[in-house]
């Protein structure tokens, strides 16, 4: 059984000598297995002395005890140099081992003490192997510490510290990818800023539209109304469009009559090219009618004049009456193309156009506002050929397209604001808060004129506005 033992720790003693704990992992465990063993006999060899105080344990104490200096004999000294082994840095202080036990129990005789001796000869030998294996760890994880500083900072690394003095021989560098420390490393210690990307050119913007046509101002609506108004080819003639804002025809009861009074100019304007009912029951929604003025057909509808003729009954008569303040209305002047677009029919006279009434924007069957002897599909030039005295009729539609829009698209049909010479001061002032309703809620600066058919030279003229105060 020594044999045995001694063959074993033989063999775990010489095991360093071929492998490198720096080299290979495998020494350091090796190390660590021989601490464990030099526990488990120190903790024999104690036993050992304490229970056989036989004589013949001197002479396997003594066989023992010889064992035990070879081994020391062939131990590996860490702290000496060798070309297998390189030199590893000591320990800051060596371990300090307890003294063995001084005061033995007194019956545990000569034996009993030398074989605790042989057991404490036994834990040192170990426990110094241990500790070259502790200095052997350490200095591999110092390298580690070194290498990671050098990579990532790229500063020259620290002076070592070592546990202990070091050694007249200073160990060579340790198996590692990393590059000597005295080598400068290739990395800059701070890199350029990285450039900022570019972004793609953006596209050219789109060209910006054409302004719109300057709108003519005053003096130039003035001077194309009078030349159109004072045609008097009777071959082709030509005239104004004029639409008298007459809140839906004449009122018929009481109720209608102050309805009629109450409406404001931003009301009429409101309804401008709208499908919308005026005041009046029998108005349209799908259509308006307007008419074509020159120099040869100078008259425009009046409201409340049939009614006080007595024509149709003492009641209308009586409501004719009390219109007399609202017989001359603002009127809207007209483009011709717009009008010529917008035209169902038309009349050389009053065509009584409100009694007509067909479903809403009319069918194949039938069109609002016209009679069978009406005449569609013509140039406007047409429906003064045969006009009579009085005013003449047009039937405009409203209803297709949702009417004729707002805002900007209004500029499109309507081109001026006009009140006959011979209005009251309050649809006076009724044209002028037309003409402001028109400017706020549309945006249209439309001019005020006024309208005299006894000036045969120049009906039209720029009405001025009203001084401030």
């Amino acid at each position: 059984m020594v044999d045995e033992r001694r063959r074993h720790e033989t063999e775990v003693s010489r095991a360093p000598r071929d492998a490198s704990p720096a080299a290979s992992p495998a020494a350091v465990t090796d190390l660590v297995t021989v601490a464990s063993q030099a526990a488990v006999a120190t903790r024999k060899g104690a036993s050992t002395g304490t229970a056989n105080a036989l004589p013949h344990r001197k002479q396997r104490g003594t066989r023992f005890t010889q064992m035990m200096q070879e081994m020391e004999i062939g131990s590996v000294d860490p702290s000496t140099p060798s070309s297998k082994w390189p030199a590893l840095p000591a320990p800051t202080a060596p371990l300090s081992l307890p003294p063995p036990p001084a005061n033995a129990s007194a019956g545990a005789g000569e034996s009993h003490g030398q074989g605790s001796d042989r057991g404490w000869r036994q834990c040192k030998s170990h426990c110094q192997k241990l500790a070259a294996a502790l200095s052997a760890i350490t200095a591999v994880f110092v390298s580690g510490i070194v290498a990671g500083h050098l990579l990532f900072d790229g500063v020259s690394p620290p002076a070592p510290h070592h546990l202990s003095s070091p050694s007249p021989q200073s160990p060579p560098p340790l198996s590692s990818p990393m590059p000597p420390a005295s080598l400068p490393l290739s990395l800059p210690p701070h890199l350029p800023p990285s450039p900022i990307p570019q972004l793609p050119p953006t596209q050219p913007p789109w060209p910006s539209p054409p302004p719109p046509p300057t709108a003519p101002s005053a003096s130039e609506v003035v001077a194309e109304m009078n030349a159109l108004w004072l045609s008097r080819s009777p071959a082709r003639p030509r005239g104004v469009v004029a639409y008298v804002l007459d809140n839906g025809g004449d009122p018929h009861t009481q109720e209608e009559l102050n309805k009629y009074k109450d409406v404001s100019g931003t009301q009429l304007w409101a309804r401008v090219g709208q499908p919308v009912r005026g005041v009046v029951a029998v108005s349209a929604t799908d259509r308006i009618s307007v008419s074509i003025i020159n120099y040869l057909h100078r008259a425009t509808y009046r409201p409340g004049v049939i009614f006080r003729s007595g024509a149709l009954g003492p009641a209308l008569r009586r409501i004719g009456e009390q219109m007399i303040e609202y017989t001359y209305m603002p009127m809207l002047v007209l483009r011709r193309s717009a009008a010529a677009e917008r035209m169902n029919c038309c009349y050389p006279h009053d065509g009584g156009s409100n009694r007509v009434n067909c479903p809403l924007g009319g069918d194949a069957h039938c069109t609002p506002g016209c009679f069978p002897y009406a005449l569609r599909h013509v140039p406007l030039e047409t429906c003064l050929q045969r006009t009579g005295p009085g005013y003449n009729e047009l039937v405009l539609d409203v209803w297709r397209d949702g009417g004729w829009g707002a805002g900007a698209a209004l500029a499109h049909f309507v081109q001026a604001i006009a009140i006959d010479s011979r209005a009251s001061r309050v649809t006076l002032a009724l044209a002028r808060a037309v003409q402001d309703a028109a400017s706020v809620a549309d945006g249209l600066p439309l001019p005020l004129l006024e309208y005299n058919p006894g000036n045969a030279a120049a009906p039209f003229r720029v009405l001025r506005a009203l001084p401030a105060g």
